[in-house]
């Protein structure tokens, strides 16, 4: 294979492909090409050829040739990823903005340490030393992630535009996944490398499957580590008679507890992981990670430990685990419930839902969503501006997962007045949310998060409006429906903007409220998912009310994660997304406020069944 120019942000600077695309692109042009060599159409069946031939000639392979074949199959080149790298200014560029905007929202890395990994992995390209995979895995992990998260500050320093970053981003990630699919040693780097790969694509049109894949190989690697028992007796007898590298240790912590939250608060979210988790509590023995920022972190020691009413980079890591282990409980307290079709004990869900208000109230003076702890927090928001979209994280997520607690009690609250509070609790978190998510606008531009990229945002929203469509529904002649309504238009409004943003995303969201309206007058439970195509419902429903629906014995659906085609042709836009949104959404409220209790019922059962993709 020849030298290939190094791949650059700047517009015009064409990015190599391998020299398999090229291939399979002249196969490709030849098929096109040559159309009449087909043998009739698809659903004809082939009929074998009139001539004689030489079965001895065809192309198959021997057992006893097929270990060459195997044996012969190439592994990513070190140097041939090299040659892919940006310049190392542009690095330096991307490091920078991964370090500013996306570390601390997700920090696994140690900062200071990846710093060098980046200057010591450049130094070995320029003088031809020997690469080590897992150290250009980890920089294409930092440098998808920052082009994923492109600002316009960072794209005027790499002389870019936004087309350049979609297709720099494409090719790292898949150079990533290249290199993952191959044999990776186990080590801290490449266990951090791999999740920082996943954290990137986990939003990102194509890569549903491989996020989870990636996880699972984590996990293995993981306890192929043996970083679930990293904390245990035996383990630290060890590092005592041993040197122990603090940073490694402090690493292993950080991404085992990520992996560990994350699927945690997937088993209470709906989708196909709702009610069961992988990491089983009694089967590791892992601590919390030091609530320190990186620069407190050496090799040798921890220079400094801060409580958690103080502010660190880890503020926001260590409430996502103690949050995440909330959903587990949760899902402890419910899964007997959830496996029969016994009614929960209601006693339980105020219980929960207590823990979800004190998590609220733990939480420190700068994380609180409230105008005095805002104002007391200024001087902290200053120093550290991460903390303010913490606090707007922190708390979103809490509140999703309490307003899903008591979502199911809130119609049931129309009838009983045992479930009031379930319903007070419902709008409100419901209300909160949607401040929450406005709160956002106003920060995005400069933090690099833009809410619209990210699904779990706009499905959170989504299912705030069904909870407060359900409540305006129920009480169109109240003093406040006027109010109402338009919190309701603004949620119309946020889930509007990810249509110049992401076309794979606000698809989702228009197919699962045509399968709402769809379904709702055929009394099915609304089947809502990432799979159905844009071409399965041609019509939504009418305006007028459904007839009756009967409530019993509806099953949930069950759908695999990342199960949209996206590869052939589903990020395209293949339908007018301006007034197909605007007429979807009329049509859904017109119909949403006219429903009745079990047609409510029927449709909030459905909304569990969202697959998260992340």
């Amino acid at each position: 294979m020849g030298a290939t120019a190094p791949m650059t942000l700047q517009p015009g600077r064409a990015i190599p492909l391998y020299p398999e695309i090229l291939h399979c692109l002249d196969k490709s042009k030849e098929a096109v090409s040559q159309p009449s060599k087909q043998a009739g159409e698809d659903s004809e069946v082939v009929n074998p050829p009139t001539q004689n031939v030489d079965v001895a000639q065809q192309q198959f392979t021997s057992l006893r040739a097929l270990h060459t074949n195997i044996s012969n199959r190439q592994a990513p080149n070190p140097t041939h990823v090299a040659r892919q790298f940006p310049p190392i200014a542009e690095a330096r560029e991307l490091f920078d903005h991964f370090a500013v905007t996306l570390h601390p929202h997700v920090p696994v890395l140690h900062i200071p340490s990846a710093k060098t990994t980046v200057e010591q992995t450049y130094l070995a390209i320029i003088y031809r030393k020997n690469l080590d995979m897992a150290n250009l895995l980890l920089l294409l992990g930092i440098f998808s992630s920052s082009i994923r998260t492109w600002t316009n500050e960072l794209l005027q320093k790499l002389g870019a535009t936004p087309e350049d970053a979609k297709v720099a981003f494409s090719a790292y990630s898949r150079l990533a996944l290249d290199i993952i699919d191959g044999s990776l040693k186990p080590s801290t780097t490449a266990l951090a490398a791999m999740l920082t790969c996943a954290n990137a694509i986990a939003n990102s049109d194509g890569f549903e499957l491989k996020t989870h894949t990636i996880r699972l190989r984590c996990h293995l690697m993981a306890r192929a580590m043996r970083v679930h028992l990293l904390d245990s007796q035996k383990s630290r007898e060890e590092r005592k008679r041993k040197q122990c590298d603090i940073i490694k240790l402090e690493v292993q912590r950080r991404a085992w507890w990520h992996m560990v939250a994350t699927d945690w608060l997937h088993s209470f979210w709906g989708g196909p992981q709702e009610g069961t988790y992988t990491f089983q509590p009694k089967h590791m023995k892992v601590d919390y990670p030091s609530n320190a920022d990186d620069e407190w972190i050496t090799s040798t020691e921890l220079l400094r430990v801060s409580p958690l009413s103080q502010p660190t980079l880890m503020s926001a890591f260590i409430y996502r685990i103690k949050l995440a282990d909330l959903c587990r409980q949760v899902v402890d307290t419910m899964s007997a419930t959830w496996l029969s079709l016994q009614e929960p004990n209601y006693d339980d869900i105020i219980s929960l839902g207590q823990q979800f208000h004190d998590l609220l109230h733990d939480y420190p003076t700068f994380f609180k969503y409230d105008h005095t702890n805002i104002e007391q927090s200024k001087g902290i928001c200053q120093d550290r501006p991460y903390i303010t979209i913490q606090r707007i994280t922190v708390n979103f997520d809490t509140l999703t997962r309490l307003c899903k607690l008591h979502r199911p009690y809130h119609l049931e609250s129309m009838n009983n007045p045992k479930c009031a509070y379930s319903k007070r609790a419902c709008v409100l978190s419901a209300r909160t949310m949607l401040q929450l998510r406005r709160s956002l606008d106003g920060i995005d531009a400069e933090a690099g998060l833009i809410p619209a990229r990210f699904w779990t945002v706009l499905q959170h929203v989504l299912l705030a409006a069904l909870v407060l469509v359900t409540d305006a529904s129920f009480n169109q002649n109240a003093p406040d429906a006027e109010a109402k309504k338009a919190r309701i238009l603004a949620i119309y409004q946020a889930l509007e903007r990810p249509k110049q943003e992401s076309s794979t995303l606000v698809n989702i969201i228009v197919r699962n409220m045509q399968i709402i309206m769809s379904t709702i007058q055929r009394g099915e439970s609304p089947k809502l998912t990432s799979c159905a195509k844009p071409g399965d419902l041609a019509h939504v429903a009418p305006r007028t009310r459904p007839g009756n629906i009967p409530t019993t014995n509806v099953s949930q659906p069950s759908f695999a994660q990342g199960q949209v085609p996206i590869g052939d042709g589903m990020t395209h836009q293949v339908w007018d997304r301006g007034d197909a949104w605007d007429q979807l959404w009329h049509k859904f409220l017109a119909v949403a406020l006219n429903l009745e209790d079990p047609q409510w019922k029927l449709l909030l059962h459905g909304t569990d069944s969202i697959p998260l993709p992340s």
